[in-house]
């Protein structure tokens, strides 16, 4: 049985339904492109936490120091989005995709950050210095800057974030992001980046239960092999709150694409891949492999991509 993965995007006013093979349990993705409000803040002077320059119209630069001196800030409205009957969030991510490390000000000399960190804030539709402050503090995840890092996709886990602002019916989710060691990177801005995505499930109280499985099982992705995508299924145990790291690699083991990033529930989940690498371009047929990574386990398998 095909299920349909519906993806609502705010910012180009489309709907696309992407089909991608059979799965478990039925789910759906509202995914926010575009922001309507993005700016940056800079704490120039004397770097006391107030943001004293901005903000400025743009996300694409996180150019900060050790305490943040700087944030590239957007506001997602999510006055749109409700859950549907009989599911409830299982995920939240923020996505940013990395597009240049060549970043000088503030004393920033071509610097790479050791990490990125997003906090949240409760947004109100309007680019203000004040958001600048309210968000210190409320620090939602931290990811190690990826290597290389030009062309990378990095998503942030805002799960928990995001269900207290549905449930307080608050129509924006206001996220900042800054550096958490001395540096600066340059980000997408527009188009796809930077970009909220909410995912449901069914709630579980109306699925018949089931025990969670034991160990994170891998191996399963079909077809295979495939000439325009295959789906990778992957059970999650009964222990919740770490991240799930999915990749792709080719034969010699570089890099091709981040799939998956993010804390889950325990269960079971199929992620689709489409034959791309990280810059969204078609790879060459051949041999991949991809793996999985959990709580100190790694499984990889291989599939053949079919031109």
């Amino acid at each position: 049985m095909m299920t349909r993965k519906m993806i609502r995007t705010i910012g180009y006013l489309a709907l696309a339904f992407v089909f991608c093979g059979s799965a478990a349990l039925a789910d759906s993705n509202f995914t926010i492109e575009n922001p309507p409000v993005d700016f940056e803040v800079i704490d120039a002077e004397p770097f006391d936490g107030v943001g004293d320059n901005g903000p400025y119209p743009t996300f694409n630069d996180a150019v900060l120091g050790t305490e943040g001196e700087a944030r590239s800030m957007a506001e997602f409205d999510i006055s749109t989005f409700s859950v549907p009957p009989g599911e409830v969030i299982s995920a939240a991510t923020f996505e940013i995709r990395i597009t240049d490390v060549g970043v000088f000000g503030l004393g920033v000399d071509g610097e790479i950050p050791d990490n990125l960190s997003v906090d949240g804030y409760v947004g109100n539709g309007v680019a203000e210095l004040s958001d600048f402050q309210v968000a210190d503090g409320n620090l939602l995840d931290v990811i190690a800057t990826p290597d290389p890092w030009v062309g990378q996709v990095i998503s942030f886990d805002v799960t928990s974030f995001v269900i207290d602002l549905v449930e307080a019916e608050e129509p924006f989710a206001g996220l900042t992001i800054r550096a958490g060691s001395f540096g600066g990177l340059m980000m997408a801005e527009g188009a796809a980046f930077p970009k909220l995505t909410i995912e449901t499930i069914i709630e579980p109280s109306a699925i018949e239960p089931i025990d969670p499985p034991a160990t994170l099982l891998a191996g399963r992705n079909a077809p295979n092999p495939f000439t325009v995508f295959t789906r990778i299924e992957y059970d999650i145990p009964g222990e919740s709150g770490r991240p799930l790291i999915l990749t792709i690699h080719d034969v010699t083991g570089r890099l091709v694409r981040m799939l998956q990033n993010v804390s889950q529930r325990p269960g079971t989940y199929s992620v689709c891949w489409d034959g791309t690498n990280q810059s969204g371009e078609a790879v060459s047929g051949g041999v991949y492999f991809y793996s999985l990574n959990w709580n100190g386990k790694s499984e990889t398998r291989r599939m053949l991509l079919v031109r």
